[in-house]
C-alpha cells in the first residue's frame, strides 16, 4: 500500500515532498491568544542529510502517532490545515532511507536498514527510539545549535548518497527550482520564511520571505449559504455510506471560502508573472 501511495503521489514529480514538508510546517503551527504565529523554515544539505526544520509548534502524542501510521486523518477536524488525507507525509521515503525526528520529548527515526529483519510492521511506519549519541554528529550540533527556534527537526537521509548533489534529480536542482522566486509561500498560510543552505560552496544559500515587498496578495473571502453547506453535507453523508469519497471529510459543515490571487510588484508598478495559472 506504501509503495502504490508513493508512487501516485509522485506522479506529478520527485519534489512533491518539499511540498508535503512545507505543508507539515503549515498545519502546526504555534499560537498565542488563538491566533498562528507565522512559521520560519529552514533546510540545510549537508555531505549526508538532508535537514528540515520549522518553528511551529513542537509535535504532540496525536501528531506522533499520526506520521507513524497511514491514512490517520488527524487533521481533518482542523479547517485550517492543507493536510486532509493522512498519506502525505509518507512521501518523505521516496528516495530516503533514514527519517529521524527531534521534537519536544521525542527522538525516533524510521530507519529501513534496522527495522529490515526485525519486525513485520513496514520501515515506513516503525519508529525506533534513538539516543543522541545515535545521530550524526554533525547533524547533533546543527540540532542543538538551533532548538531554540526550531521545535521540529528531521534528518534525512537517502538511498543514494548522489541523490543529494549529482543525481539528474538530485536535492540541489530539485531545492534550486521549487525556490526560484518567493511565489511558492504566497499561499501557504502561516509559512513566513525559507531559507536553503547548500554548504558546498557553489551554490548560493537561498532566503525568501513574504516580507520581501515583491508581491502583491489578496484574498477574497465568502460565506458559503446554508442550502450549498446542507448540499455538501449530504454528498460527504452519501460517500461514505458508498465508500467512494471525492470530498474530504473536513468540508463537513464549512461556512466560509476564500480565493487568493498574487502579482509581482515593483515599487508601485505591477509586474507580469511568467507561467502564471
Amino acid at each position: 500500500m506504501i509503495d502504490t501511495l508513493k508512487s501516485q503521489l509522485t506522479a506529478g514529480g520527485k519534489e512533491i515532498f518539499i511540498y508535503e514538508l512545507l505543508q507539515n510546517a503549515n498545519d502546526y503551527p504555534q499560537t498565542e491568544n488563538g491566533k498562528a504565529l507565522p512559521v520560519d523554515v529552514e533546510f540545510h544539505i549537508t555531505d549526508s542529510y538532508l535537514l528540515f526544520m520549522h518553528s511551529g509548534a513542537e509535535f504532540n502524542a496525536r501528531n506522533i502517532a499520526a506520521i507513524c501510521n497511514i491514512n490517520d486523518k488527524e487533521k481533518t477536524e482542523n479547517s485550517d490545515a492543507i493536510g486532509y488525507k493522512g498519506i502525505g507525509f509518507k512521501t518523505i521515503f521516496i528516495d530516503n532511507d533514514y527519517v529521524y525526528l527531534r521534537t519536544g520529548g521525542y527522538s525516533f527515526r524510521f530507519d529501513r536498514a534496522y527495522s529490515k529483519y526485525r519486525v513485520d510492521t513496514p520501515w515506513q511506519l516503525q519508529p525506533i527510539w534513538t539516543s543522541r549519541d545515535e545521530v550524526d554528529r554533525e547533524t547533533d550540533r546543527i540540532f542543538e545549535e538551533t532548538k531554540d527556534k526550531f521545535r521540529v527537526q528531521f534528518a534525512i537521509r537517502p538511498s543514494r548518497k548522489e541523490t543529494l548533489r549529482s543525481s539528474a534529480h538530485s536535492f540541489v536542482r530539485l531545492f534550486e527550482n521549487v525556490f526560484r522566486n518567493e511565489r511558492v509561500i504566497l499561499f501557504i498560510p502561516h509559512i513566513r520564511s525559507v531559507r536553503v543552505f547548500f554548504n558546498d560552496g557553489r551554490h548560493k544559500n537561498i532566503a525568501l520571505t513574504k516580507d520581501s515587498g515583491n508581491w502583491v496578495v489578496k484574498t477574497y473571502s465568502e460565506r458559503i449559504p446554508e442550502p450549498l453547506m446542507l448540499s455538501v453535507n449530504a454528498a460527504i453523508e452519501e460517500q461514505e455510506n458508498s465508500g467512494t469519497y471525492k470530498i474530504p471529510d473536513k468540508y463537513y459543515n464549512f461556512t466560509k471560502t476564500a480565493v487568493s490571487f498574487a502579482c509581482g510588484r515593483e515599487g508601485r508598478h505591477l509586474k507580469k508573472v511568467e507561467d502564471a495559472i
